[in-house]
């Protein structure tokens, strides 16, 4: 198993590990500066400073990355450590993981939806005689 870890030049990197992370299994998004181009991921984990997350693609430690987080936005940083199938990304910034765990809510609109049919109110019946 391929395990790389970051150098001592990056010892800030390994600081994050005592940092309280929000486990979870969300569905995210990552640039990589390096690929030029962006794909998905599963955010495993999140704390302040970093996260945790799996891939099928191939990073390599020190990748640049912008990480889209939910309620938060996109997420500069950098990758710390690679293993198959998982990465570990030390942020640019510090962030509330709290928000990320935060459910997406719906608003419920009182208007008909585009193109719905209308909606009929049933009138009162009159007998005629």
């Amino acid at each position: 198993m391929k395990m790389d870890w970051p150098g001592e030049a990056n010892v800030d990197a390994v600081a994050l590990r005592n940092m309280r992370r929000d486990s979870m299994f969300l569905k995210s998004r990552i640039d990589v500066d390096r690929l030029d181009h962006g794909f998905d991921i599963v955010v495993r984990n999140v704390s302040a400073g970093g996260m945790l997350a799996d891939t099928t693609m191939d990073l390599s430690l020190g990748d640049v990355v912008k990480v889209e987080l939910r309620h938060v936005g996109s997420v500069p940083g950098r990758v710390v450590w690679t293993q198959a199938g998982r990465f570990g990304v030390a942020f640019d910034v510090t962030i509330d993981p709290q928000l990320v765990r935060q459910p997406v809510t719906v608003k419920k609109s009182t208007a008909p939806a585009k193109g719905a049919p209308p909606t009929f109110v049933p009138r009162k019946r009159t007998l005629s005689l």
